[in-house]
């Protein structure tokens, strides 16, 4: 689980150097009693096997009885040295009986992005019934350098009175042609403190309250990736609703992203939940999920709950996530078993994927678990045979060129032809507003569209965030190399790079509706001599490129598209 907007980070870590043979068992900080999920950071005065190498013998952090009785607990630790020097184990006490101490493995998907080297992360153990207190064995491996110096326990209490009356459809009912599966909405898996988080959120606080996005953070979305929760696998009479909300808490109010990552969840009985609140929307578009660092973005967070290294999925939880994916790929005119730009990222991925195949560099996940990792190519072929006929994405359709063989600073005119592919949306150029007009514009070769006038006023400037974003579509040209030649010069290219499309034209304020085209005109003069291959594509500015599908990654941002060669002459005399 990771973001890309964050509220700010919970975790303290303490590194406390001193030698006292017992362990501290203040808390450092205590979120409320009154919070459903409550996280206390212990400073541990003492290492298991310190840098020296010295080593210590078992110790234990507890017995501690919790603020409150939970039914959900997790630990996040930090170290120095080597974390494999160290072992962690958990007992917990239900009725005032103490249960064995299990071993605390690190598990990636609990990992927050910037969590400092040596942090250590284990999953939530859901507790049936709920527990009282905990305690915490520290032992040493090995002679190793590595110690511990502190350790986060996060409680959480997720019942609720009417849990057992609550009947939770399935999404098992066979679904033609991509139609709606049941959905469980958050304010039936929810508690009073989601839906009084949800309602602050609404209301424009931001205290206590669900993260709303900015206009920026809204965008038509163009992958599904796939997760698993990496908790438990327990048998089909587990309390799931309770384990959906144990994950918002921990999301929503321990990190503090304020509000659950995913945009749906998915329960071994092949219920589905709502995530992420109004995560997908009517108007076609979703919201930024906090679930894959980096590539949250115009992408589909949906989560299996268990963990799946070494088993499959249960069959009714497939059958459902078959049918969810065939809902949104129809509903959001996805390509199923293909392969789309993700342009966030300027990289090309399936269409379907999951969290392992879409992380930055130096950044790894086993998520969604090499059991469900593998089911992905099948999941790919039942989505192409649940949707039927694969929703058109292609938004340029032709590109000509008036004329292709011209003397040095003659202007070479483009003629390129846009196609609106939304089903359900009308688009335009409304949004922008420039200095001067931008139809028909001939650029200097050496120019971009942040060329900046005399009084630094830029021409063509990126649409305003707040503008609707649906009317942000600009055509685009360029040339490979481009940046590299001329992009950071003062005036003509101000910025560090145009991903090699310098020329940029808004389609105009004539709306195109659903389906419809328009042809756009922009023309460069070419102001050095030789043959030159122009690529052409469209582009949303602050949200990406909406362009055909490429079937390879792109050399530069429109995927190579209508390559159009140019011959450029010296003028001779006459």
């Amino acid at each position: 689980m990771n973001v890309t907007h964050l509220r700010g980070w919970p975790i303290l870590i303490f590194i406390v150097w001193l030698w006292i043979v017992p362990l501290g068992n203040a808390p450092v900080n205590a979120a409320p009693e009154t919070s459903p999920v409550i996280s206390e950071t212990y400073p541990i005065v003492q290492s298991v096997a310190d840098t020296s190498g010295m080593t210590a013998g078992t110790q234990y952090l507890g017995p501690h009885t919790a603020p409150k009785p939970f039914n959900g607990i997790q630990i996040t630790w930090t170290t120095t040295g080597n974390p494999e020097a160290i072992s962690l184990s958990l007992a917990t006490q239900q009725a005032g009986l103490w249960s064995e101490f299990t071993v605390l493995t690190h598990v990636d998907e609990f990992l927050l992005p910037d969590a400092p080297p040596g942090t250590q992360t284990s999953t939530i153990f859901a507790l049936e019934p709920v527990a009282e207190a905990w305690q915490i064995r520290i032992t040493p491996n090995s002679n190793t350098k590595g110690s511990v110096t502190s350790i986060r326990v996060t409680t959480m209490d997720t019942r609720i009175a009417s849990e057992s009356s609550i009947v939770l459809p399935n999404g098992l009912e066979p679904r033609a042609g991509g139609s709606k599966p049941a959905i469980v909405a958050r304010k039936k898996w929810g508690d009073a403190t989601v839906n009084a988080w949800d309602a602050r959120g609404l209301a424009g606080m931001t205290a206590n309250a669900t993260w709303m996005p900015t206009d920026a953070e809204i965008a038509k979305p163009t992958h599904l990736i796939i997760h698993h929760t990496a908790t438990p696998n327990d048998g089909p009479r587990s309390d799931w609703p309770a384990r959906v909300r144990q994950i918002w808490g921990y999301h929503t109010i321990t990190n503090n992203w304020g509000d659950i990552g995913y945009h749906f969840l998915i329960d071994p009985n092949g219920v589905i939940y709502e995530g992420r609140f109004n995560g997908v929307r009517s108007d076609g578009t979703v919201i930024d999920g906090a679930h894959d660092y980096g590539f949250n973005r115009g992408t589909i967070g949906i989560s299996m709950l268990g963990t799946f290294d070494k088993v499959k999925p249960s069959a009714k939880a497939s059958t459902a996530l078959n049918n969810l994916i065939a809902y949104l790929m129809t509903t959001y005119r996805i390509r199923p078993a293909t392969t789309a730009f993700y342009a966030h990222q300027n990289v090309t991925l399936n269409t379907i994927l999951g969290h392992r195949d879409a992380q930055l560099s130096g950044r790894s996940t086993g998520c969604p678990g090499n059991k469900l990792h593998d089911l992905l190519p099948g999941i790919r072929t039942a989505a192409r045979n649940n949707v039927g006929k694969a929703p058109s994405q292609t938004w340029l359709t032709g590109v000509q060129v008036v004329d292709a063989d011209v003397m040095v600073g003659e202007p070479v005119i483009f003629r390129m032809t846009i196609s609106n592919a939304y089903a359900d949306l009308p688009i335009s150029g409304a949004a922008f507003t420039f200095h001067m007009s931008d139809t028909g514009y001939i650029y200097q070769m050496n120019e971009c569209w942040a060329k900046q006038d005399k009084n630094g006023l830029t021409l063509f400037p990126k649409a305003n965030q707040s503008s609707n974003r649906s009317a942000r579509f600009r055509v685009m040209a360029g040339i490979s190399n481009w940046d590299a030649s001329f992009a950071k010069s003062v005036r003509a290219c101000p910025v560090t790079t145009t991903e090699n499309h310098p020329w940029r034209w808004s389609i105009g304020t004539t709306t195109i509706g659903p389906s419809g085209t328009h042809v756009v005109t922009g023309g460069v003069r070419f102001t050095r001599p030789g043959t030159y291959t122009v690529s052409f594509g469209v582009m949303k500015d602050w949200i990406g490129y909406p362009d055909n599908p490429c079937t390879e990654s792109p050399s530069y941002a429109a995927c190579s598209l209508f390559p159009k060669t140019l011959t450029v002459r010296l003028r001779t005399a006459p």
